[in-house]
């Protein structure tokens, strides 16, 4: 009986398989591999290419794919930036800023207002004058205060005029104006001191807004040492 003949040496993944004769005796058949590196065909028992002079059986190892997980990366960054960036615009919009609160001085009612050098009067920062035992001199007559005429500007515009006389105490005056002797409106807007001589001093007070053709009443308060004088009630009307 004779025995098979050995098959050749089987490299790596590429052993050569066996086929079946008619005799019953198994043939190795041979398979031709390639080289990794530039294809050339490899015999079964070749270990080194002899085209490239590479290995034979080596099987270069898959390059690493780092795109997609880089890519999930950044898109996982930026969505975490969006939403702090909506946070942060939440937060801004929901906080709001300090209110003031501004309260008004509240005015007194009149009939005439001037913005101008004539000013309604405050309750709220404009204290009574101190009248324990106020005078009241007539327009003309001699005395601290008096009054003189009233000179027009304009329909709407006059100066109210007198004169004051300190009589050696400082002193300050101020002009009431009004459309009834309730008056209403103040000129100046706060009293202004003429110093504290002996001599009658002329004063003067601008007054604006007024209405054409409108009968006012008016009259002039000098305030010295705890006293207010004042003239008599008097009148003037503004032209058409």
């Amino acid at each position: 009986m004779s025995r098979p003949p050995k098959a050749g040496r089987v490299s790596g993944a590429s052993a050569s398989p066996q086929t079946t004769g008619s005799s019953g005796a198994t043939a190795p058949v041979h398979v031709e591999d390639s080289c990794p590196l530039c294809g050339a065909p490899l015999d079964p028992d070749q270990d080194w290419c002899l085209r490239c002079g590479g290995a034979a059986r080596t099987r270069l190892a898959p390059t690493p794919r780092w795109r997609p997980p880089m890519i999930a990366i950044a898109v996982v960054a930026v969505l975490a930036l969006g939403v702090l960036a909506a946070s942060l615009v939440h937060l801004a919009g929901s906080s709001s800023p300090t209110q003031i609160r501004v309260t008004p001085t509240a005015a007194g009612s009149a009939s005439v207002t001037s913005p101008g050098t004539a000013t309604l009067a405050t309750t709220a920062t404009t204290a009574p004058a101190p009248a324990p035992s106020a005078a009241t001199l007539a327009p003309g007559a001699g005395g601290p205060v008096r009054l003189t005429p009233v000179t027009t500007i304009a329909s709407s515009i006059v100066n109210l005029n007198g004169t004051v006389n300190p009589q050696g105490v400082p002193t300050t005056y101020q002009f009431q104006y009004g459309a009834s002797t309730s008056y209403g409106g103040r000129a100046p807007g706060s009293p202004v001191t003429v110093g504290a001589g002996t001599s009658a001093v002329t004063v003067s007070a601008r007054v604006a807004y007024l209405t054409p053709g409108t009968t006012y009443q008016y009259k002039l308060t000098a305030f010295k040492a705890g006293r207010a004088v004042s003239t008599f009630n008097a009148a003037f009307t503004t032209p058409r």
